[in-house]
């Protein structure tokens, strides 16, 4: 069995959903001739830790951990002698003088290790994913240290991204290592089709090394919560994820569910509208009069959070248009698989907005539409005061192409497909 090298600075026991894709991968593709051997921080610097996924990982898997430099001794250093207030200034500016981002301070213990590993354990192919940027670079210095074949995978886009704080020194530098790990990665794969046409304009020598393979969800995770009937106590609206960048369109969703209540269309004690994650600001929902039926459980383990699955109602999905069309959050194909109701409140002609339709597994709204999001909260509350449930009439055959093993297989087909060490011409 041939091995490659995973370069995933997010993996257990780190959590939250930068973790998911490695950590499926890592599952499923020794099935198909792959060893993965993961090289990883040993950074504790993240608000989502997840022992549970390590039960996802086969029991002879090898994981590299280095060191990182980064702020967190500095910041620990400062609330300690009760300097919050310059903690805060510092974290607030951390884009302004960390390149590419917050973690390069791990690619130098990275890249010495990733060598070591390459030569000790026979690497074949090497795989990088992102954000953090920093993981690709670590790949394209490993690239041109050894020739080793690499594939590139971006769980969204770089350069282009509305949430990275931009000066023109910034732009540039971001633009000119995106361009570079572009040139030398013989496979760039991202998570959708609008990302991979947003890449692939960018190196235009080599079409055919572009390709999009999306996120998607473990039937083994889905396959128990679909033999338990849904709650019926109240109509459980939730949500899971970060909320940051967001704001406007739960202050939509917020204002249509007060507009129902105000218009007593819907019973207070009926609903329950659950958080999961990162929530809205405690400011926000205090503003939205709704703080006695928003509850804010915080982060939970992944296994945890298929049995909220189990309770809801009706799934929330949010994109706004700062993260762009092409967005896709990993957790749509788990709300897909589920059967449950989905509010898609994203942009109608992105990529979010074209699985949740072809899937037929929800409703799709813009995120800024109070008065539309109202009218489908609505239907689904009156369904659901009818039935004890909202019905789905899903597209399996549609969804079940995302089943984490199938996605797997692609990615190995593709490392398959890749030359044989050569290290690249400058």
């Amino acid at each position: 069995m041939r091995k490659v090298l995973m370069v995933s600075f997010f993996f257990p026991p780190l959590g939250g959903p930068g973790a998911q894709r490695s950590v499926k991968l890592a599952k499923y593709l020794p099935r198909f001739g792959w060893e993965p051997v993961v090289l990883t921080s040993s950074s504790k610097d993240y608000y989502a830790f997840d022992r549970s996924l390590f039960d996802d990982l086969p029991e002879s898997i090898q994981i590299v951990r280095t060191s990182i430099l980064d702020m967190l001794p500095v910041y620990e250093w400062l609330y300690k002698f009760r300097l919050d207030a310059l903690a805060r200034y510092l974290k607030d500016r951390e884009a302004s003088f960390l390149l590419p981002d917050k973690r390069c301070g791990w690619i130098p213990h990275a890249y010495w290790s990733g060598l070591k590993t390459i030569t000790s354990q026979k690497i074949s192919a090497l795989f990088t994913t992102s954000e953090p940027y920093s993981s690709h670079l670590i790949g394209l210095f490993l690239k041109l240290r050894t020739g080793i074949p690499w594939i590139a995978d971006f769980r969204d886009v770089w350069s282009d991204s509305n949430e990275i704080k931009k000066t023109r020194f910034r732009s540039v530098l971001h633009r000119y290592l995106e361009k570079a790990v572009l040139k030398y990665a013989d496979k760039v794969v991202s998570t959708s089709e609008q990302t991979n046409a947003i890449l692939s304009k960018k190196w235009s020598d080599s079409k055919d090394k572009f390709v999009s393979i999306p996120n998607g969800y473990d039937e083994e995770d889905i396959a128990p919560l679909r033999r338990i009937p849904q709650q019926t106590g109240k109509c459980i609206i939730l949500y899971t994820g970060i909320t940051s960048g967001r704001h406007t369109a739960f202050e939509c969703f917020f204002r249509a569910i007060r507009k129902l209540l105000d218009g007593q269309r819907i019973r207070r004690e009926d609903i329950e509208i659950r958080c999961i994650g990162i929530p809205p600001s405690a400011q926000c929902i205090k503003d939205s009069g709704l703080h006695d039926i928003v509850t804010t459980p915080g982060y939970v383990e992944h296994k945890e959070v298929i049995r909220h699955f189990a309770e809801a109602t009706i799934l929330l999905l949010v994109v706004t248009a700062i993260q762009g069309g092409h967005a896709i959050p990993g957790k749509t194909f788990e709300y897909m698989a589920t059967g449950r109701p989905i509010l898609a409140l994203v942009p109608p002609d992105g990529a979010a907005a074209d699985v949740v339709r072809r899937s037929n597994t929800g409703r799709i709204i813009h995120p800024n539409n109070t008065e539309e999001i109202a009218h489908a909260l609505e239907q689904y509350y009156q369904e659901w005061k009818r039935l004890g449930r909202v019905d789905t009439y899903p597209n399996r055959s549609y969804i079940e192409q995302f089943e984490r093993k199938r996605i797997a297989e692609r990615f190995a087909k593709i490392l398959d497909s890749l030359p044989a060490s050569n290290k690249p011409k400058e």
